[in-house]
């Protein structure tokens, strides 16, 4: 008698035991099918997330365009800076240089003749007349004397840089750097 009260108690253990399980199982199955999805707060709490986060990036994004246009007329100006000097060493003078001579030197770059005074000094300024910008490969230059030439370009942001070579050597080292951004021009890069 006492392995069949053995096996009888083992029996209601093993059915209150499935009973358990089945109760929990349901509970969990019914709670599963009565929350589907997120709650409006939820989403909220997510696009509020991404708001911020895009409110972060776009400006740096765009801040680093803009210095990456600019780069690109800097290198353009210092390249064409090199050929008009390359050729002064030639002949010790400047008057008697044309687009096509320094397209010679630098023929990856088209040269534009300005026409008038392109950079100046004091007050620090670029006055362009025609189009050279980084976007075409284009530099304007312009010699103003025998030992002067100023060539300048315009980046895709809008923003000019200009510089003006003195073979003479007079200051800084023979040239002078201007920029103009947003119409206020200043010395230097």
């Amino acid at each position: 008698m006492g392995v069949q009260k053995r096996v009888a108690v083992n029996y209601i253990n093993e059915a209150a035991a499935h009973k358990v399980k089945s109760h929990i199982n349901s509970k969990i199955y019914q709670r599963a099918k009565s929350s589907s999805g997120f709650t409006l707060i939820e989403l909220l709490v997510v696009i509020i997330i991404l708001a911020v986060l895009a409110a972060i990036a776009i400006p740096v994004f765009l801040g680093q365009r803009e210095k990456a246009q600019n780069s690109s007329a800097l290198s353009l100006v210092r390249e064409a800076a090199m050929a008009a000097q390359a050729i002064y060493v030639g002949v010790n003078d400047y008057t008697s240089v044309t687009a096509s001579d320094l397209q010679a030197i630098e023929p990856t770059i088209p040269f534009v003749d300005n026409g008038q005074d392109l950079v100046s000094v004091i007050p620090p300024g670029i006055t362009a007349t025609v189009v050279a910008d980084a976007d075409t490969n284009t530099i304007a230059f312009y010699v103003e004397s025998s030992t002067t030439i100023d060539i300048a370009c315009q980046s895709a942001s809008g923003d000019w840089y200009g510089m003006q070579l003195d073979a003479t050597g007079a200051s800084n080292n023979g040239h002078v750097k201007v920029k103009l951004i947003d119409g206020s021009a200043s010395l230097g890069w």
